[in-house]
């Protein structure tokens, strides 16, 4: 939620939405900083990628073992042929984003890194043809869920 409130205001300011579900019973076991950077860089994604206005949204779910955080934008989506390379470091989608939005090409690959540090993990898990999901997966802490 933390993160969420950060952001919040620079989607209003574009006109943009950001909404979010999570039961507060989900408890992970995990270093704050790194869960951080993570959400961040999700968040400031659908920021840059989520259409125009930007739209996203969050939903978080667990399993026994496993919360799991889907970011769901609305922008075009992620072709097929890039799906493995946008983990990639310094890999930019195309010319024209390497003009129009900043960044290195990092942000991924660095969150990848920092969630499998971790114990968890960062994939792309929705191949619709509109827009991307990115799920983000945390430990939980003992006895937290019980979806």
């Amino acid at each position: 939620s933390e993160q969420v409130d950060l952001l919040l205001p620079r989607f209003q300011e574009e006109g943009g939405q950001l909404t979010w579900e999570c039961d507060p019973e989900i408890v992970v076991e995990t270093d704050p900083q790194a869960a951080k950077v993570v959400l961040s860089n999700l968040f400031t994604n659908v920021l840059k990628y989520g259409g125009s206005p930007p739209r996203g949204a969050i939903q978080v779910s667990c399993d026994e073992k496993m919360a799991r955080l889907r970011v769901r934008d609305s922008g075009e989506g992620v072709e097929a042929n890039e799906r493995r390379a946008i983990f990639r470091k310094y890999y930019r989608s195309d010319a024209e984003l390497s003009v129009t939005k900043s960044g290195m090409g990092l942000g991924l690959t660095i969150c990848r890194q920092f969630a499998q540090l971790i114990r968890g993990g960062l994939k792309l898990v929705d191949l619709r043809s509109s827009g991307a999901c990115f799920e983000f997966s945390i430990p939980l802490a003992e006895g937290s869920c019980h979806d």
